[in-house]
């Protein structure tokens, strides 16, 4: 099950893959913003992320079934289609940080 926030109209896909959350927008311009929710199974990915320019900034969690959910914020960059950017996020308590890409 995939959701999204968006308004005006706009359509949205996600997919969540290699632990990153994927998501593009439908719409004259391709700049992502807004909320989105995929479920798939009995995981969850959460994604709140605002585009200023092609800085892209933003909420990010993850809640894997049986692990520990995984709670941060995502900054990064768009081109085109494609988000590239660093996720700093806490799980166990611990601090850590990943690059991820989306699409």
């Amino acid at each position: 099950m995939i959701g999204s926030c968006n308004d005006k109209g706009k359509t949205s896909s996600s997919v969540l893959q290699d632990s990153a959350i994927i998501t593009k927008t439908a719409g004259a311009d391709t700049a992502v913003s807004g909320c989105f929710s995929q479920v798939v199974r009995n995981d969850t990915a959460l994604l709140e992320v605002e585009n200023n320019k092609g800085n892209v900034t933003g909420v990010l969690t993850y809640n894997y079934y049986q692990k520990d959910r995984n709670d941060g914020t995502l900054q990064g960059e768009q081109t085109g289609d494609i988000i590239k950017g660093w996720y700093l996020f806490k799980s166990e308590g611990v601090m850590s940080v990943r690059q991820v890409r989306g699409k």
